[in-house]
C-alpha cells in the first residue's frame, strides 16, 4: 500500500485526546487510505496538509485528564 505525504493522520479517543501518528499506525488502529473511522471508541481522522492545520480538543478544557498527567510524566 502507497503511502501518501499529502496527509496527516490522528486518532482522538475522549479520555487520552488527540495525537497525530504515522501512517502505519493509522493502519494498525483500523484505518483504510485517506478515510476517516471510528473503532472501540478511538475516532481516526485524516486531515490533508493544505487544510487549516489540525488543533487538539479537550472534551473538557477545564480538568486534567489521564493523558495530562501522562504527558506530564514524560510517557506520552
Amino acid at each position: 500500500m502507497e503511502i501518501n505525504s499529502d496527509y496527516n493522520y490522528f486518532l482522538e479517543h475522549p479520555v487520552f485526546g488527540s495525537k497525530e501518528v504515522t501512517y502505519e499506525e493509522w493502519v494498525s488502529a483500523g484505518g483504510k487510505l485517506n478515510e476517516d473511522f471510528t473503532l472501540n471508541g478511538v475516532t481516526g481522522v485524516c486531515k490533508s496538509k493544505e487544510e487549516t492545520p489540525y488543533k487538539p480538543y479537550k472534551l473538557y478544557p477545564d480538568r486534567r485528564t489521564l493523558r495530562d498527567e501522562l504527558m506530564d510524566r514524560g510517557i506520552l
